[in-house]
């Protein structure tokens, strides 16, 4: 599945639209300024970011939500696994505060001193649930003691019927899994996420998205502390 999301990612790259390239969209069609804007206050609520914070993205894509994060801190790292997503965020978005870097985000644990809030937004969907330790362990290592990590935009299994609402979209789906893939990638269950998180002695706040955003209906956030 690893090697199926990179080239599908490839592929969004190509095209023109910066929404369609990292999969903002709903019905095919992008969404929006303003529904990015409202993702964006989200996150800054959720971390409480200031002018002072320095932060990271991880999973950060084309730098579409990177470039607004930025409007609001002091300084953004955007970590970015596919190369071809992580050239046209140093194409577009690139400005003074933010700094691209090119890894996977499961192998990346370097970052600079004071960083103590981070967030990833539509990526924990590509994260096997064996990584998942592994992927919190390492933000801990990188946050520290009483850093915060948002992820936000999880595919909710116990809602995975309100993506998947009518007829042929089941059929799609369940054609997917004949197949041996999952076309959204990981569903995640809340529970499976806090008992995680008690293991790594981590707190783990679930958080419902706000109503008027597009994924809402299928889609929930946490906030981890350490």
């Amino acid at each position: 599945m690893e090697g199926e999301w990179d080239a599908y990612y490839s592929r969004l790259a190509t095209f023109n639209d910066p929404y369609r390239q990292v999969g903002k969209t709903k019905y095919g069609a992008p969404v929006g300024v303003e529904q990015l804007g409202k993702i964006s206050t989200h996150i800054a609520r959720a971390l409480s970011l200031t002018v002072e914070d320095s932060v990271l993205d991880l999973g950060c894509g084309n730098g579409l939500l990177t470039r607004n994060i930025a409007e609001k801190v002091y300084e953004i790292i955007g970590v970015e696994k596919n190369k071809d997503l992580y050239d046209e965020a140093v194409r577009q978005t690139s400005v003074d505060n933010i700094f691209y870097i090119n890894c996977d985000i499961l192998e990346f644990i370097e970052a600079g001193k004071g960083i103590k809030k981070g967030y990833l937004y539509e990526v924990l969907q590509h994260i096997p649930y064996k990584e998942l330790p592994r992927l919190i362990k390492n933000q801990k290592s990188i946050l520290g003691k009483g850093g915060k990590l948002f992820i936000g935009g999880i595919p909710d299994e116990e809602r995975k019927w309100r993506f998947y609402y009518t007829k042929s979209q089941r059929e799609f789906y369940y054609n997917c899994l004949m197949e041996g893939r999952e076309a959204l990638g990981y569903w995640y269950k809340s529970d499976f996420l806090m008992y995680v998180c008690g293991q790594l002695n981590v707190g783990c706040r679930i958080l419902r998205q706000p109503k008027k955003l597009y994924t809402s209906h299928y889609r929930f956030d946490c906030i981890l502390t350490f």
